[in-house]
């Protein structure tokens, strides 16, 4: 089996408990309806698949070939250019791509730079706009606009690329402990719970291991193989 999708967390409730684990956020296959129940939001409901001992895992930093999702040339309208569906895509669809962080090429019209990074949208209420977040991964220095003229391929899932961490998944033999048991560890000063991202949640890595996580851009596109499911 094949998953492709970006690290993330998946929560499985056990009575009062919620434990966290490691766990691929898989990207939407094919641009299924999204889920607008929460307003202004729209969004893609996949599953997570929690990492298995025994899992290849690879990181990719940069797209040479994947699956297509879109691909369409921006035009923006003049009065309304960061928040226009440019694609001739339904705004809530439009809006769902950039919510699932999908990996994308952006290729600039007026000097023919080639980005590869992640779809963002704005970092607040304020900020309705759309960006591509290359895998540099610097901040600012890392969001690139989008302008009408600019050619936009987004993918559901990356094959080939620049490979940034390839290997079989070792984990721990049990998962985070419970989140009343870890709002405890943390009080103790034993682990630091408002850290988010994947080195902090349950089930943690062993390889790869925290220090090269901590490194990596956010939303990197991952390929998971597994033998048996």
């Amino acid at each position: 089996m094949m998953y492709f999708g970006r690290l993330g967390r998946k929560i499985q409730y056990d009575f009062d408990h919620a434990t966290r684990f490691h766990a691929v956020e898989q990207y939407p296959a094919r641009m299924i309806t999204p889920d607008t129940s929460i307003p202004h939001t729209p969004r893609y409901r996949t599953q997570a698949v929690p990492l298995k001992n025994g899992d290849r895992l690879t990181v990719f930093n940069s797209i040479s070939a994947g699956t297509p999702f879109c691909t369409g040339d921006l035009q923006f309208t003049k009065y309304d250019s960061l928040r226009a569906a440019p694609m001739g895509i339904p705004r809530a669809q439009w809006k769902a791509m950039f919510a699932a962080a999908l990996p994308a090429k952006l290729t600039k019209a007026r000097t023919g730079e080639v980005i590869d990074g992640t779809l963002q949208m704005g970092l607040d209420r304020l900020d309705d706009g759309f960006y591509l977040h290359d895998f540099k991964g610097k901040g600012y220095d890392s969001t690139h606009s989008l302008d009408s003229g600019d050619r936009l391929e987004v993918f559901s899932g990356v094959t080939q690329g620049n490979i940034l961490w390839q290997g079989d998944v070792k984990t721990l033999r049990s998962a985070m402990p419970t989140m009343k048991r870890a709002r405890l560890l943390n009080e103790k000063g034993l682990i630091d719970f408002t850290r988010t991202g994947p080195e902090f949640v349950g089930n943690g890595l062993i390889q790869p291991n925290i220090k090269d996580i901590r490194k990596w851009a956010h939303s990197l596109p991952v390929m998971l193989e597994r033998d048996i499911d």
